[in-house]
């Protein structure tokens, strides 16, 4: 079930992380609480979290589901997405964090939200993250990586018929993968080239393996 699901990142979170009960932690892309579920348990009156995502409807649900928990706090940013949020207002290369401060989380988290972005949108956030994280803190981000192994995974999908990739990244373009049509915000993917090309610039830097 979500809470499970959910109970499985907080503990990815903890291990990759280092998220503690006591920090502050940033959850991009909340949705409907499947992370937040289990963090109520998890974090202690020290910590505090806070959500945004780009569907006000999910935003004012957990603002209302929530509201017992004081320092839980959620921020509705009406940023366009053709797949989440078409009638957005804001341009994804114009977002601004809506909360005062900078380095004040000790660690941020989006899952399945670089999946669904143009690698401009995604520098651009990164730039925010890396003046909202403490020092030492952490980023945890998931990505679809379209290594030589999944590439070759995909060609025998298509070659033989067999389900051996969940997705088929068909089309290429210099900085990403997609679908069968090159808009990233439906899926996008990244070679492990294309991946380092995201943090060129930045403090921020993706864990060697």
């Amino acid at each position: 079930n979500s809470f499970e699901d959910g109970q499985l990142m907080v503990d990815m979170l903890r291990q990759y992380a280092g998220l503690r009960p006591s920090h502050r932690a940033l959850d991009v892309g909340c949705g409907i609480g499947r992370v937040a579920a289990p963090l109520t348990e998890f974090l202690s009156d020290q910590g505090s979290y806070v959500g945004i995502d780009i569907v006000k409807a999910a935003v004012s649900w957990m603002q209302r589901a929530y509201s017992k928990y004081p320092n839980f706090d959620f921020y509705h940013l009406d940023v366009h997405n053709s797949a989440y949020n078409p009638e957005g207002k804001i341009s994804p290369d114009d977002v601004v964090f809506p909360f005062a401060g900078d380095s004040q989380f000790d660690v941020v988290f989006l899952i399945s939200v670089f999946t669904h972005m143009y690698p401009s949108h995604i520098r651009h956030y990164l730039k925010l993250i890396e003046q909202q994280l403490k020092p030492g803190g952490r980023v945890f981000a998931t990505f679809f990586i379209n290594d030589a192994f999944a590439q070759e995974q995909q060609r025998k999908s298509i070659e033989t018929g067999q389900k051996l990739a969940r997705r088929l990244f068909r089309q290429k373009t210099d900085t990403y993968y997609a679908p069968a049509r090159t808009n990233p915000e439906a899926a996008a993917a990244y070679d492990l080239e294309q991946l380092g090309m995201l943090f060129e610039g930045l403090e921020l830097k993706p864990d060697q393996p």
